[in-house]
């Protein structure tokens, strides 16, 4: 058995408050209208920024949602923040990577 230092033990601590702290903020925001993105079908420039591209491995990829980096937030109907994501391109394109 490993002994903890009272630094590891004080970093865990703040982690879990602060992963409760999140929880918490998200629930009242949710209750208030704000709704979290984070779709993983077909690009929709509305609502999504692309930051970064893959290439597909079959043609019905194309243009999809391949992962979320960062989600996005809408308030009542209106985009607080886009959804930023990765989208499979076709093979031939170039692949981009941003940050």
């Amino acid at each position: 058995m490993m002994a903890t230092t009272e630094h590891e033990v004080t970093r865990e601590l703040f982690c879990k408050q602060f992963r409760n702290l999140y929880r918490k903020l998200g629930q009242i925001l949710e209750k208030r209208g704000m709704e979290l993105l984070e779709e993983q079908a077909a690009f929709d420039c509305r609502t999504q920024r692309v930051v970064g591209t893959v290439p597909a491995e079959r043609p019905e990829q194309v243009d999809q949602v391949q992962d979320t980096v960062v989600p996005g937030y809408r308030l009542d109907g209106a985009l607080v923040r886009p959804q930023h994501v990765v989208v499979f391109t076709k093979s031939e394109e170039p692949v981009a990577r941003f940050t």
